[in-house]
């Protein structure tokens, strides 16, 4: 199947955020990628995009500040989370696409669960994957963040002793990402995907959770934090292979007819 898409840009708060537009039909869905990855690469090149296009819907995907072909920056203050709601809010309306649905992976999803909390009238419904008790702001940032942004500006692989930090390093390099700027968003006070302003959830959400999943492995604080969510487990999966998983897919698509 071939549709017509475009390749679009906006201007934020000093940065030139990339987006797709894939296909017709309402209510548009903004599907929202995970760190170091982009929307071709997270959504568009494993199906997703066709997916929701052959379900007759309109598919918006942003590159996220640091990401992809968007603009990249050095300095944490930059990716903030609320600026990089804003960003998507600018993506939002140059495409005339509120209200929206929304589904989002890992980082992406924590964004779109604090874009859901601070722009409730611009959301349909929710979908977020590969999250967990970590997307909630706590007392003090996990160790977590900071030894992968340790990785990310290590001078080789190989003298990376962290497993996580390894796999986080290799996962970036293969897409030619600008290691410099995911080692500063990952070191950001609002490092990625966290939840800095907690308001009560009002739109219909669904979870859906990796059976193993080694980066967000609590949820329980999550699920009291989202008493109206639905909390939904793909068995045989871990963090990276739920984003593959067709079993997402059905839930997600299902979930948002």
């Amino acid at each position: 199947m071939s549709w017509e898409f475009s390749n679009q840009t906006v201007e934020n708060e000093g940065a030139t955020i990339h987006y797709e537009v894939h296909g017709e039909g309402v209510p548009p869905v903004i599907l929202l990628h995970g760190f170091s990855s982009s929307f071709r690469r997270n959504w568009h090149g494993v199906g997703w995009t066709q997916a929701f296009v052959e379900a007759g819907r309109r598919v918006i995907g942003p590159d996220l500040r640091g990401h992809g072909r968007s603009s990249k920056f050095h300095t944490y203050d930059a990716y903030w989370p609320a600026k990089l709601c804003r960003d998507i809010l600018a993506v939002q309306d140059a495409a005339g696409a509120a209200p929206a649905d929304f589904l989002g992976f890992s980082m992406g999803g924590g964004l779109a669960l604090q874009f859901a909390m601070l722009y409730p009238e611009r959301v349909r419904r929710l979908v977020l994957a590969g999250i967990g008790d970590k997307v909630l702001r706590t007392k003090s940032i996990p160790m977590l963040p900071s030894t992968i942004a340790q990785a990310l500006e290590a001078e080789s692989v190989e003298s990376i002793e962290s497993p996580i930090g390894k796999q986080f390093r290799s996962f970036a390099a293969k897409t030619n990402n600008d290691l410099k700027a995911l080692a500063a968003l990952m070191r950001g006070p609002g490092w990625p995907g966290r939840v800095d302003e907690h308001r009560e959830l009002s739109v219909p959400t669904r979870v859906i959770l990796a059976e193993t999943d080694t980066f967000m492995p609590e949820t329980e604080r999550l699920r009291e934090a989202l008493p109206g969510a639905e909390f939904v487990t793909v068995p045989g999966t871990d963090h990276l292979s739920l984003a593959l998983s067709s079993e997402f897919k059905r839930l997600a698509l299902e979930f948002l007819e």
